[in-house]
Formats: structure tokens, C-alpha cells, sequence
């Protein structure tokens, strides 16, 4: 191989032993087109080098630079106005919102009454189709937007188990609401009012369709104990209609008054009041009463996983935190996965903070149970995850039938960390009565006190494919775009000053191994004319040859 090497070299019409033939003139020229070719070698490596250099230093800069564009065309859109990008969708969504139902079919309420653990099967989804319009809204020049929200459900059979007149066998929810709400009045009241029970045939335990459980229906034995209390002078807060979510169907959520972005977006979308109240008026501290958060549709921007979220619940009536938990998506769209953790709702011996939560004070139910009898006008409603999830063991026993399972039952916000929008959610909860016996009412005395499921809703919204697709096209793509550019520049101006560098290192160690190699059993030797009194072997070479030499004679030229 080394002798190939070398005949190439030496065979050279410029650079061989034939180059001995050319004229001096010849060779001048040669020596300057080498040592012109040298120079344009040499400048083409420094120019190579310096723009290297240069997209070096500007795929760094644009490190900084092209995150400032990012964030500056994000702030610029997100803003509430009514010319902004973000303004319509917030209005009236087009993200299509489901409203699904469960209800609990208790199958043996007559050993219930008989102080047995209460059996039951759930039956659903019965599912709606949820409509959200923000109407009255008025902007003022603090950066802060008021406005109402109407809730309309439309009942889809369609993606329902059944049709809402399915009926199930529930708890009486106008006689529970009436004797928790007397259980102090007078006995002689309540006398009255359980011969009411009696003349109406009323029972703890009634056959009901989904629809009535839920919108409610009227019922004459509330307009009975109404007036009847009026004749002791007491003011019972109820009326002819009862229902779990009665009134919200075609109604307002409350009155909103939010941080708009415009005058920053540190607080955009976190709410300042709620029905024109800064603070709560229903728990019993200062951390229990306050709104804190937004409502989980929209939070500020550029979210972090080390960072907390905070959202305001109108159904709990209470601010919740949220923790991230992994890394999620939607149709390609990367977003950060954020629940609440069952600290959220555990007793106060473990979570301290919620002692405001307990009502009366020094109250309190155990872990993943909320007491929203002051919400409820003083029926006992009691709030918590679907089957229990995240309750204390005795409550997840105390009704058979209840399976918690954290995928199915756990309520979630996944957002877009960039623009803090919320593009899949699922928000669950669980309405439960707490039943007890009470005191002048016959047929309660025998029950075991008890927290009874009655039915479980999640409220869920997906942004839907070609929406997914528009918010990649006008967000993600341009981000992804300028992420190629600076690592682009970054990666080809590192790789432009590395060849520039390395080539003439690499040219160095290529002529000293070419120099190594002429300098051992093969090398060039000079012409000369043939010396006829010269009797050595080697008399027949008078052109340039290359002449094997021995160790002996290694390094001596052959005439």
C-alpha cells in the first residue's frame, strides 16, 4: 500500500522525480500555483471560521431573542378585548362540554331502615350537552372585565344510557331537607309536620326518574310544612320545588369580575369577586372564605410543573389547589397534567388549613367529605369524589357498592403550558345526604348515620381535532420553527469552526506521515547521465526510478 502511495507521488508530472524534466520556469510556476492555492486555502478556512463564529453567536442570542418573540407574541394575543384572538372563544366556547350523570339505585332501603349498611348500583351516564354564554360584559381601564355566565343543558339520548325518566329508588329529598332543617324547632312542630309526612304518605326512600332527582319536580308537602311553620313564626328556607342542581338549568352561574391581561397577565383570568364579594361568607376562616385562582378555563401564561394552579369552584363553593402530576396531550398538542390531590380534601388532622372547612367549627367530617349545609340552605349535603375516592376507609365501607378507582373517578385540568389555556378537563364530584336519626321524626330512629351516595357528575371538555389543528398552525408551528432556527444556527456554525480548526491540524498530520514514509525503505532519487566508466549494478538506470536500497546502503543515492 505505502509502495502505491509513493509511485502515485512520484509519478506526479509537477511534484515526481519526471517533475526534474520540466524547466526552471516550470517549476517557478508550479511553486506559485501551490503557494497561490495555499493562500486561497488558507482564506477560505478563516472566512469558514468566521461564519462559524457568527451563527455561532447568533444561534446563542437567539436563545434569548426568539423566547422574547415567543412570549411577546403570546402576551399580545391573550389579552381579554373585544377585538382580541382569545376574546370569542372566551365568550361563548366552541369546545363542545359534556354534562354526564350517575345515579345510585339504592336496592335494599328497607333494611336500611333497620339500621343495615346501605347497598347500591350506579346507573348512567345520562349525558348533556352543556352550553356556556358570558352576556353583560364590561371592560374598565384597571384591566378587569365583569360579566355573567347562562348555563343551558340539552339532554342527548343519544350518548345516554337511557332516557331521563329512568327511575331510581333514592332518598326523599324534600322530607330529609325539612327535618334537617327542624331538627331544633319546637317538638309540637315537629309533631305537626310528621302527621304531614303521614297524611301525604311521604318515605325516606321514594321511587324517582333521573330528571326529577336532578332539575327536581314540586312537591305539596313542602308548601304544607312551609305553612305550617309560618303558624309558629318560623321561616323555613324551601320552597315547592326541590332537586339536586335545581335552578341551574337556563340560569346564571353568578356575577364575575376577573383580571382582563390588559394591564398584565401575572393575574389574567383570576377572579377578584363572585356575586360582587371579595370574600365568601360560608366557612368559617379567612382561608376557607377566599376566592382565590381562576375558574379553570384560562390561567396566565407560561406555566410551570414546579408551580402550583389555583381555581375557583361555583359547585363547591370553595377555592382549590392543584398540583401537577405528568406530562399529557391532546391530538399532538403537549400539555401539563394538573389535579388535586387528596390533601385537598383530607381532614384536619392531616391538613390543617382545612379547619375552616368544618361547619359548625370544631365539626368536622373525615377525610374527603364536604359539609355544604350552609350552601344548601341547611339541608345536609355533603360533597366528595365519585365512590369515594381519596375518603377515609370507613366511609368507602359504610355503603357497599362503591368501587374508587383514581383514573376513572379523579377530577383533572390539563393545560397548554405556553398559553395556559385548558384544552382537555375532566371535573368530577359526588352528591351525597347525610343521613342520621333525628329527634321527633319516627322514621329515622333506627338508622345508622351514614353519608348516602345519591348520584355523581362530570363535567368534561376536549378541544376537538381541527380546532387542535388551528391552535398548531398559529402557535406550535412558530414556536417549532424558531426552535429549529437557533439550535440550526447553534449546530452549523459549532460544525463550521470545528472543520475550520481542525483542517489545517489534519493537513499537518497527513504531510508529516507522508514525510516518514519517503524517509524510510523508498525515496526519490536524483537524475543523472549515464556514467559509462561507472561498472555498478545499477548502471541501466540514466532515467528516474525508484531503486530498492538495502539496510546498509539505506539513505544513499544510486547513480
Amino acid at each position: 500500500m505505502v509502495l502505491k502511495m509513493a509511485l502515485r507521488e512520484f509519478s506526479h508530472p509537477k511534484r515526481g522525480l519526471y517533475a526534474f524534466h520540466s524547466s526552471p520556469h516550470d517549476r517557478n510556476s508550479t511553486e506559485r500555483e501551490m503557494a497561490a492555492a495555499k493562500t486561497k486555502l488558507t482564506k477560505g478556512l478563516l472566512i469558514m471560521g468566521v461564519i462559524g463564529a457568527l451563527f455561532l453567536i447568533l444561534g446563542c442570542v437567539s436563545l434569548i431573542v426568539f423566547d422574547d418573540i415567543i412570549h411577546s407574541q403570546i402576551s399580545s394575543r391573550l389579552p381579554l378585548n373585544k377585538k382580541g384572538q382569545t376574546y370569542n372563544q372566551w365568550k361563548a366556547p366552541k369546545i363542545p362540554i359534556y354534562f354526564q350523570v350517575w345515579a345510585f339505585d339504592i336496592v335494599n332501603h328497607l333494611e336500611i331502615l333497620e339500621g343495615k349498611r346501605p347497598a347500591v348500583i350506579q346507573k348512567g351516564p345520562y349525558t348533556y350537552r352543556e352550553k356556556r354564554v358570558k352576556h353583560d360584559i364590561r371592560f374598565f381601564d384597571n384591566g378587569t372585565v365583569y360579566y355573567k355566565e347562562r348555563r343551558s343543558f340539552l339532554f342527548d339520548r343519544n350518548l345516554s344510557v337511557g332516557p331521563e325518566n329512568d327511575t331510581v329508588t333514592s332518598v326523599n329529598l324534600a322530607m330529609v331537607a325539612a327535618m334537617t332543617v327542624l331538627r331544633y324547632e319546637p317538638p309540637l312542630l315537629k309533631s305537626l309536620v310528621e302527621g304531614a309526612f303521614q297524611f301525604f304518605k311521604e318515605s325516606l326512600f321514594v321511587e324517582t326518574s333521573v330528571h326529577d332527582l336532578l332539575w327536581g319536580r314540586e312537591d305539596n308537602i313542602l308548601k304544607a310544612i312551609a305553612d305550617i311553620a309560618k303558624s309558629f313564626n318560623v321561616t323555613l328556607p324551601l320552597n315547592d320545588t326541590v332537586g339536586l342542581l335545581m335552578g341551574q338549568n337556563n340560569s346564571d352561574t353568578g356575577e364575575y369580575l376577573i383580571h382582563s391581561g390588559q394591564k398584565g397577565l401575572k393575574d389574567f383570568a383570576n377572579i377578584i369577586s363572585w356575586n360582587r364579594q371579595r370574600k365568601l361568607a360560608v366557612w368559617s376562616t379567612d382561608y376557607a372564605n377566599t376566592i382565590n385562582g381562576s375558574l379553570g378555563i384560562l390561567f396566565p401564561p407560561f406555566v410551570s410543573k414546579d408551580h402550583k394552579q389555583y381555581i375557583f369552584s361555583t359547585d363547591l363553593v370553595r377555592s382549590l389547589t392543584l398540583t401537577y402530576q405528568k406530562d399529557v396531550e391532546a391530538h399532538g398538542i403537549p400539555l401539563y397534567k394538573f389535579y388535586a390531590a387528596p390533601i385537598t380534601f383530607a381532614n384536619v388532622s392531616i391538613n390543617p388549613l382545612n379547619a375552616g372547612f368544618c361547619t359548625p367549627l370544631g365539626h368536622c367530617l373525615p377525610s374527603g367529605l364536604l359539609n355544604m349545609s350552609n350552601a344548601y340552605y341547611g339541608a345536609p349535603v355533603v360533597l366528595s369524589n365519585p365512590h369515594f375516592l381519596f375518603c377515609d376507609p370507613d366511609v368507602v365501607e359504610s355503603v357497599e357498592g362503591v368501587q374508587p378507582d383514581t383514573e376513572a373517578y379523579e377530577s383533572h385540568l390539563n393545560i397548554e403550558p405556553l398559553t395556559g389555556i385548558s384544552m382537555d378537563a375532566d371535573k368530577r364530584m359526588q352528591i351525597n345526604l347525610h343521613l342520621q336519626s333525628i329527634d321527633g321524626f319516627r322514621e329515622t330512629y333506627n338508622l345508622e348515620p351514614v353519608v348516602m351516595p345519591i348520584m355523581w357528575l362530570n363535567e368534561s371538555a376536549t378541544i376537538p381535532e381541527h380546532q387542535a389543528e388551528q391552535f398548531k398552525t398559529e402557535v406550535l408551528n412558530l414556536i417549532l420553527a424558531l426552535t429549529v432556527v437557533k439550535y440550526g444556527l447553534i449546530g452549523l456554525g459549532a460544525l463550521l469552526l470545528v472543520i475550520a480548526a481542525s483542517f489545517p491540524i489534519v493537513q499537518k498530520i497527513r504531510r508529516k506521515k507522508t514525510t516518514d514514509v519517503a524517509g524510510g525503505n523508498i525515496q526519490r532519487v536524483q537524475p543523472t547521465r549515464k556514467n559509462p566508466n561507472n561498472s555498478n549494478k545499477n548502471d541501466d538506470y540514466d532515467d528516474p526510478l525508484l531503486v530498492p536500497t538495502s539496510d546498509s546502503e539505506n539513505n544513499q543515492n544510486i547513480y
